[in-house]
């Protein structure tokens, strides 16, 4: 698992290939753009436009996100097995 925040708040976590977005007013979401494009994006930005972030502290973010974010992850999965059948 990789997770980056941006500086105004919004967290990328890629886990497994797949990449969600997490934010305050919407909780987690499948992700429009993978985590290596944001990454990519933000190459000529300077340091303090995101940071890295660990499990922990995607546990921490507040009641319930661990889970909502492992509810979403386990909705896509079963949306892309059903995409290869």
């Amino acid at each position: 698992m990789r997770a980056i925040k941006l500086k105004h708040g919004v967290i990328f976590a890629e886990w497994e290939g797949i990449t969600l977005r997490y934010t305050a007013d919407v909780g987690w979401e499948i992700s429009p753009v993978m985590l290596p494009s944001v990454e990519w994006d933000l190459r000529g930005e300077g340091l303090d436009a995101y940071e890295s972030v660990s499990e922990s502290d995607l546990r921490a973010l507040g009641e319930g996100a661990w889970e909502e974010m492992l509810a979403c992850l386990d909705r896509v999965r079963e949306t892309l097995g059903e995409v290869e059948k």
